[in-house]
């Protein structure tokens, strides 16, 4: 951005903010909430993996958990299930057959249950 004064003014803010609010603190702890939540995901027969780093989580739907075997990409699951989780009020992001969580630094406890919450819904309603 070439040292833009409105883009440098709001880089020094977002800084501070973060210094000021301790935000990677509070982060590190909404982050191992977040893993305590993914762990039922584990248990879904559609769900082959669960990553996580931070609060970035990739949940991959499979056909067969046990085989590893993908959808298909016509399948188009992970469509599914973002259109699922918008009928229940969530955007969601997929990258194929991964279904992408990155919610902002500032979603509370209850807001980050109810991601967790609808994403589970939505990908059990999508592989049935």
């Amino acid at each position: 951005y070439t040292g833009n004064p409105l883009g440098c003014a709001a880089a020094v803010a977002s800084l501070e903010l973060f210094e000021r609010d301790n935000v990677l603190d509070i982060v590190g702890c909404q982050a191992a909430s977040l893993a305590g939540k993914l762990d039922a995901f584990r248990a879904i027969d559609h769900v082959g993996d669960v990553r996580q780093l931070g609060l970035m989580v990739g949940i991959e739907l499979v056909r067969d958990k046990t085989a590893r075997e993908p959808y298909a990409w016509e399948d188009r699951v992970g469509m599914k299930t973002v259109r699922e989780a918008r009928d229940r009020g969530i955007i969601l992001r997929p990258l194929g057959n991964v279904i992408v969580l990155m919610p902002p630094f500032c979603i509370t406890e209850e807001q980050l249950g109810t991601l967790v919450g609808v994403t589970e819904a939505s990908i059990r309603a999508a592989t049935i």
